[in-house]
């Protein structure tokens, strides 16, 4: 387990817990800000979605969370398909 130290804190932050907050939560939050937006950089937020799924996928494989694991994946397939329909076609 990896321990950071702020000011005085030891904070212990699992790998697992950075890629959920970063990758997953936060990156998905994004996303879904720049999509609702609906602005001309609102394709960058299935970047930012597929970047999520991937962080999700990972965690829920470590956690051996098949409910999770099958949601995910299904979402990493709509997602590349919006990288493909909205940013490389």
């Amino acid at each position: 387990m990896q321990t950071a130290t702020i000011k005085n804190y030891n904070l212990d932050i699992s790998r697992e817990e950075i890629i959920k907050w970063v990758f997953g939560t936060f990156m998905g939050i994004f996303g879904a800000i720049l999509v609702s937006l609906n602005f001309e950089y609102s394709k960058y937020g299935y970047v930012l979605f597929t970047i999520s799924s991937f962080a999700w996928v990972y965690i829920s494989i470590s956690k051996k969370d098949n409910a999770l694991l099958f949601m995910q994946l299904v979402f990493t397939v709509i997602n590349i398909i919006g990288l493909y329909q909205w940013i490389l076609v």
